[in-house]
């Protein structure tokens, strides 16, 4: 079997233990199941009638769907959105504006192929779900092809081993932007590798759409631009990478002049999140609040704590390895420059229960996790059984819509 069929069998029994856990906790957990918050906003009658489907709607699905089915308002919200703030403070800006608009546009788009068949939210949660597994099945691919680039076939097809079942992947099977993120990003890494500079810039260019964070793709364009012109002196391709990450991370103030255009303030995707879902404590800061875990939630405290070391284990594998990546794997310093500023993020600013979400894209934390198993079989065992039984964890979390797995 070639490696290629290799990685994709691993992804898809990922996505089967997914679909199983999912199964199992509808059943038998049914009645601890709620859509989250933003189902309020969409017809929840018309998506109740998607057989399966409907199990993977989840929290900021409603948004999505809200998005494609509705578009971004416009104006300023209605004196009873403050009811729903964190702040409870009036609302100026629409919670949609918190998340950027690739993914519900594709929805949108691919509306048209079944609509005849079924009601407009059906048809969109179908398709979200469409573009989500297709969507991570293309991340798996590229994935591969970007790690055999810059290691060995070896390293290549047990990385994606790990992506595939790492924890957060749970998102790569819903409604959420994940999977297109990741597709995109890391094609458009694959391509740069390749040399394709203007495909992978519009790859990246349309990355930086789907997520907030998204702009971050930018960073591998900029290190390779100063790599170059430091080992090289080639300033003309300096140059060029140069002006391509200022193209990728230009849509996030393409994004910022649509909401000022929209909304009347161009900060608005900012005043939106700390509004409706407020400002946390870094990470760390977060563990250590009583207030966030009340007393029965002692498995979800575990459950989080080991998410948030495995997603630190990159920075203690660099400490101790700094050396050897900056100089004999200097090729993969702007996907660890990547991975840092994703983590940056996640440490500072984030929610403490989406850490193992966002951190899907530190690059550097599957690779690592392949070097251990590749180094030594039995802690490398050990990190996976570890990581498949937290993938299983979060698939129940997530079903039963328990907002310590968001």
């Amino acid at each position: 079997m070639k490696d290629t069929h290799k990685v994709l069998a691993f992804a898809l029994t990922s996505r089967i233990i997914i679909i199983a856990v999912v199964l199992i906790s509808s059943f038998l957990f049914a009645g601890l199941g709620f859509q989250g918050l933003a189902a309020q906003f969409v017809n929840a009658h018309q998506i109740a009638k998607m057989p399966f489907v409907n199990l993977f709607f989840r929290w900021d699905s409603g948004w999505y769907l809200n998005i494609a089915q509705n578009g971004y308002p416009t104006g300023a919200p209605p004196a009873t959105y403050s009811d729903f703030t964190v702040k409870h403070v009036p609302a100026t800006v629409y919670p949609e504006y918190a998340f950027f608009p690739l993914y519900p546009a594709i929805m949108r788009a691919l509306n048209i192929i079944f609509l005849p068949f079924l009601q407009d939210a059906q048809t969109l949660t179908l398709i979200g779900i469409i573009v989500s597994y297709t969507a991570f099945f293309v991340s798996v691919y590229f994935l591969y092809k970007l790690t055999l680039k810059l290691f060995n076939p070896q390293v290549a097809l047990v990385s994606t081993v790990f992506y595939s079942f790492w924890v957060g992947g749970v998102y790569f099977s819903s409604i959420y932007s994940e999977a297109l993120f990741m597709a995109l990003a890391l094609a458009s890494f694959y391509f740069l590798e390749e040399k394709r500079i203007y495909l992978a810039t519009f790859l990246g260019f349309l990355a930086a759409f789907t997520r907030s964070d998204g702009f971050l793709v930018a960073v591998p364009f900029f290190v390779y631009s100063i790599q170059n012109l430091i080992s090289k002196g080639d300033k003309r391709q300096s140059t060029k990478l140069l002006i391509s990450s200022g193209v990728v991370a230009s849509a996030f103030l393409w994004w910022g002049a649509v909401c000022f255009f929209m909304e009347g303030n161009f900060f608005a995707q900012f005043v939106a999140r700390n509004i409706y879902w407020g400002i946390n404590p870094n990470v760390l800061a977060q563990l250590l609040a009583p207030y966030y875990f009340p007393s029965f939630s002692s498995l979800v405290f575990r459950f989080t704590v080991i998410c948030v070391l495995l997603t630190a284990l990159p920075v203690f594998y660099f400490i101790a390895r700094c050396k050897k990546i900056l100089t004999s794997e200097a090729r993969t310093l702007p996907y660890w420059a990547f991975g840092a500023s994703i983590l940056y993020l996640i440490f500072t600013d984030s929610y403490v229960f989406s850490v193992a979400r966002y951190a899907v894209a530190v690059l550097p934390l599957f690779w690592v996790s392949a070097k251990i198993y590749i180094k030594s079989r039995v802690a490398g065992i050990i990190l996976f059984t570890v990581m498949t039984a937290l993938l299983i964890v979060g698939a129940y979390l997530f079903e039963t819509s328990s907002w310590y797995f968001l």
